[in-house]
C-alpha cells in the first residue's frame, strides 16, 4: 500500500482502481458460480464441479494463492502438437535458495493434465498458450488472475484501452462487456 504513497497522483489513482477492481473480481466469482464459469469461457476455459488433484510432484513446487479457490477449470493446450486438457497451478521452477528469492522471479504457470498424469507443462511448450489466456494482459498464472485482469481493465477504460489504442484480443473485453450489459 505504501508504494502508493510514492507515485504521482493520477497514477495512484489508475493503480488503485485497477486494484479494486481486480479484487472485486474476485469476490464476484466467489459468490456467484455461473459469472465464474461464463468469465473463464472467455478465454477457452471449461469449468467443472471437482477440483482436479495436483500431483505430488507438482504440489512440492505450488505456490498457494488465496485468490484462486478451486483447480477445476481446464482448456485445451495445443503441445506437441497434440491437443491435452489441462489446468493451471503457479508453480516455483526451483526451490526457494537464498533470502530475497520471488516466487514471480522464479514462477511459472504449470499446465497440468486433467488426465492424472504426473508431470507439466510450462507455457513455452504450449503452441497456443497466447491464443487461450489472450495478450491483453501479462498476469496469465491463472484463468481467475487473468480473468480479474481483464475485468479491471475493462471497467477502467473499456474497449478503448489503458492507451486508448484498443488491445491485441479485443474479444476478451468485449465479452465481459457484452455480459455485464445483458447481451
Amino acid at each position: 500500500m505504501f508504494k502508493y504513497l510514492s507515485m504521482e497522483p493520477e497514477e495512484a489513482d489508475g493503480e488503485l482502481k485497477h486494484l479494486v477492481f481486480h479484487e472485486l473480481f474476485h469476490c464476484l466469482t466467489r459468490s456467484n458460480p455461473d459469472f465464474r464459469r461464463d468469465m473463464y469461457s472467455l478465454i477457452h476455459f471449461t469449468v467443472q464441479d471437482e477440483d482436479f488433484p495436483i500431483p505430488p510432484g507438482v504440489f512440492e513446487y505450488h505456490i498457494s494463492n488465496p485468490d484462486v479457490e478451486h483447480h477445476n477449470a481446464y482448456a485445451t493446450f495445443r503441445i506437441d502438437g497434440k491437443d491435452i486438457d489441462c489446468f493451471t497451478d503457479f508453480v516455483t521452477a526451483r526451490h526457494f535458495e537464498k533470502e530475497g528469492d520471488s516466487f514471480f522471479e522464479t514462477g511459472t504457470t504449470a499446465l497440468i493434465p486433467v488426465d492424472g498424469t504426473v508431470t507439466y507443462y510450462t507455457p513455452a511448450q504450449a503452441e497456443n498458450f497466447d491464443e487461450i489466456f489472450g495478450k491483453n494482459t501479462d498476469y496469465v498464472i491463472d484463468p481467475e488472475e487473468c480473468m480479474a485482469d481483464h475485468f479491471a481493465l475493462t471497467m477502467n477504460y473499456g474497449m478503448e484501452g489503458p492507451e486508448g489504442k484498443g488491445y491485441p484480443n479485443p474479444e476478451i473485453i468485449e465479452g465481459i462487456l457484452n455480459y455485464l450489459s445483458g447481451k
